[in-house]
């Protein structure tokens, strides 16, 4: 299986080129798009929510803002800690929260099924 990412990378590149620019940019209420960095709250030089820091390498650093339309409604956070608000913001943490119990109850029940205990369990 070989390393398609080059490829990937190409092709991200084409279509930001071709279609997707204005999607990364933010449209002010008066209808005129902005490039990215503006209108953000000051960088702060730190991950507001972990505190991390990274010698002076802005990118590793994401500004997570919540309303398109306010960019200055939002929050510098290190790549880790975006990682996190993503997943609040789609439910997947919380889907993540729902199944860590019924994992753990299926590797317990291995396990007794293992040693013979599951017997003795279900009596």
């Amino acid at each position: 299986m070989g390393n398609d990412l080059p490829n990937h990378k190409e092709a991200q590149r084409r279509w930001y080129d071709s279609k997707g620019r204005d999607r990364y940019r933010v449209k002010s209420l008066g209808g005129k798009y902005l490039p990215p960095g503006e209108e953000k709250r000051p960088y702060t030089g730190k991950c507001e929510l972990c505190g991390a820091t990274y010698e002076d390498d802005k990118s590793k650093f994401h500004y997570h803002h919540w309303i398109d339309e306010e960019p200055t409604i939002g929050i510098w956070v290190c790549v880790k800690c975006h990682w996190m608000i993503e997943a609040v913001d789609t439910g997947l943490l919380q889907k993540y929260e729902e199944l860590k119990p019924l994992i753990e109850k299926e590797c317990a029940m291995k396990m007794l099924g293992r040693f013979g205990l599951l017997e003795v369990v279900n009596g």
